[in-house]
């Protein structure tokens, strides 16, 4: 850290590899899996090189949101209910406004994500065999929704940015 003399003030000047704007769900994802892989790479202390920037950790849409029922949107994962990412994928482009390539990618990448979700801490009802509950939507015959209850978003926040704060 250094400090450089601007226009008659002393300003301190941070040096990072990257910076998230934003410690939303997103922002904190982002910084979860950045650390993660920094690390997996060898890179020392990965934490010091990334830097989340925001106007207030509980001021954004993710912390601030709720309503009855916040859905988040996965492939199905119920045992009597077989999905696969291509029926995914189809799911998301049947309106046309999503790009067929980029929505198998996020088909194939929605587990991934959700489980990620579910190991920072985020409580997805599930059953008592560990099977996460999922229910249907709109225009689609899988049970691709789930919901912890109307904080969601905020749920999903708070334990990432717990997950970073335990990173350094």
């Amino acid at each position: 850290m250094k400090t450089l003399q601007i226009a008659g003030r002393n300003v301190t000047v941070h040096e990072y590899n990257t910076v998230i704007v934003g410690a939303g769900a997103a922002g904190m994802n982002c910084a979860v899996h950045l650390v993660e892989f920094m690390a997996q790479r060898g890179i020392a202390e990965p934490y010091e090189r990334i830097a989340v920037v925001t106007a207030g950790r509980t001021l954004g849409a993710s912390r601030m949101s709720g309503s009855d029922k916040q859905t988040y949107y996965k492939m199905g994962t119920a045992p009597e209910t077989p999905d696969s990412a291509v029926e995914f994928a189809k799911s998301l482009t049947a309106a046309g406004c999503c790009h067929e390539d980029l929505a198998l990618i996020e088909a194939i990448g929605s587990l991934r994500e959700f489980y990620h979700l579910v190991q920072a801490g985020v409580p997805f009802p599930h059953d008592a065999m560990g099977s996460y509950i999922g229910y249907k939507t709109d225009h689609d015959p899988y049970e691709r929704a789930t919901s912890a209850g109307p904080k969601t978003s905020k749920f999903m926040s708070e334990c990432l940015e717990a997950q970073v704060r335990r990173y350094g």
